[in-house]
């Protein structure tokens, strides 16, 4: 009988490690429930956002009016935008090797601290 241990596969351990970790990072909840919205082009610095009140539904007796209108109103929020952003520099001769794997990578890791710093701020 045959016995797979880490030495045996050590060339498939690392890799196996490394996408989990990738993996690890990437569950945005948050941005899920947020809602996008594309600010024109020279609109201004703040977005003006009304929101409405919400209504309640009453039980009803057959044959009689309903007696209890309710009213509405509406809400302003301002949302003033702000800008983030992340970088890895790369150096000429990484590039020049062509070293695919590695320029994946800090694109892959550069992409889950954006969806790391959304998340965070969506919770705040």
């Amino acid at each position: 009988m045959g016995l797979t241990t880490t030495s045996t596969l050590s060339d498939t351990m690392p890799k196996l490690l490394e996408a989990a970790r990738f993996t690890e990072m990437t569950t945005h909840v948050m941005r899920q429930l947020a809602w996008v919205i594309n600010k024109p082009l020279h609109s201004g610095t703040v977005v003006y956002l009304p929101y409405f009140s919400t209504a309640t539904a009453s039980d009803l007796t057959e044959g009689v009016d309903m007696s209890s209108a309710q009213s509405m109103a509406d809400t302003a929020v301002t949302v003033t935008p702000r800008e983030v952003g992340a970088q890895i520099l790369l150096t000429d001769k990484l590039i020049r090797d062509n070293n695919e794997d590695i320029i994946k990578a800090a694109g892959r890791i550069l992409g889950n601290a954006m969806i790391t710093k959304l998340d965070t701020d969506l919770t705040a």
